[in-house]
């Protein structure tokens, strides 16, 4: 399964993402190219404990929820968000900026998030909880790449 933190793959989607330009036109969903990158940079603030949510799944819940995201090659379009990282006026989705600033963000949190250390203290998603290094490295490929397709990219 695909991992940000293979040094290829974090380069790959680095690339992908330097080459979004803020001309990008969805291919399916609502989210605008600036959304998008804040949507995708939510999660990570999130993971890193730069960003506190309320955990929106009840525990018992979030096996079958992990499962599903992880086992999914390539997820469907237009699948429901967890609210904290919903973008547009009724979201928690933390709001764009400008282009280019909130693409230099996203680039600098996936930096962070791929020099995190074995034995880094990783905070909860809100809807996923607490995942182990090699889960959230396979969850951020997973989304980042997802969002990178809608976006052509």
């Amino acid at each position: 399964m695909k991992n940000i933190l293979i040094k290829s793959e974090f380069e790959q989607t680095v690339q992908r993402i330097k080459n979004l330009q803020a001309t990008n036109k969805n291919l399916w969903g609502k989210m605008t190219v600036n959304e998008m990158l804040c949507h995708v940079s939510d999660p990570l603030r999130d993971i890193l404990g730069l960003r506190n949510t309320v955990p929106v799944t009840p525990e018992e819940m979030r096996p079958q929820i992990i499962s599903m995201v992880m086992v999914e090659d390539e997820w469907q379009h237009n699948l429901p968000t967890f609210p904290p990282y919903l973008q547009g006026e009724d979201g928690g989705g933390t709001k764009p900026t400008d282009f280019e600033s909130d693409k230099k963000t996203l680039l600098e949190l996936l930096n962070s998030f791929f020099n995190t250390t074995n034995d880094f203290q990783f905070h909860p998603h809100a809807g996923l909880g607490i995942l182990s290094r090699e889960q959230f490295g396979q969850f951020i490929w997973k989304h980042t790449d997802h969002h990178l397709r809608e976006f052509g990219a």
